[in-house]
């Protein structure tokens, strides 16, 4: 009984290497600071994950990449200056 419960919970196989797939274009993209293709792809991950903690992770990457576009838009228009000290260093 113990293992069927543990084998009804688990993710398909395809859906598993989508879901890699799509997390490691999402981090490829994050890492080139190109934020905005990051968070749609984060969105997609979040969507083909199975597992709760995928799909936790899936999100707060979104969110992140997420506030990350919003930094960028305030320093294209007000200038690096005009961002929280803290986050200064996070923008490019």
């Amino acid at each position: 009984m113990g293992n069927a419960l543990a084998v009804s919970g688990a993710a398909p196989q395809n859906d598993k290497v989508t879901y890699n797939r799509m997390a490691d274009k999402a981090r490829g993209q994050e890492q080139s600071c190109k934020f905005n293709a990051a968070a749609e792809l984060w969105l997609e991950a979040k969507v083909l994950a199975r597992l709760d903690v995928n799909r936790n992770w899936a999100e707060g990457r979104y969110l992140h990449c997420a506030h990350m576009c919003h930094l960028l838009e305030i320093a294209d228009e007000y200038g690096r200056s005009s961002l929280p000290q803290c986050c200064r260093q996070d923008v490019l």
